[in-house]
């Protein structure tokens, strides 16, 4: 009998991943900060994967308010 989830899915929550060398203040980095904050954190956990220097920034610190940060 299913239980109705998929096999090998326990999370009630959707993961998504944002990939980026501009977590910073940069066009791209108050693009992404803006478009994290609108995300529902009841239905995803927001995670960004950085391989750009590790800025502290204000742009930077609204990205890590809104997701796990990842160098």
């Amino acid at each position: 009998k299913s239980s109705g989830h998929r096999v090998g899915y326990d999370r009630e929550k959707i993961r998504i991943g944002y990939y980026s060398a501009d977590f910073r203040n940069h066009p791209v980095g108050s693009l992404i900060a803006g478009l994290m904050e609108e995300h529902s954190r009841q239905h995803f956990e927001i995670f960004g994967f950085t391989f750009g220097p590790n800025y502290h920034d204000e742009t930077r610190k609204r990205i890590a308010r809104e997701a796990t940060i990842r160098c």
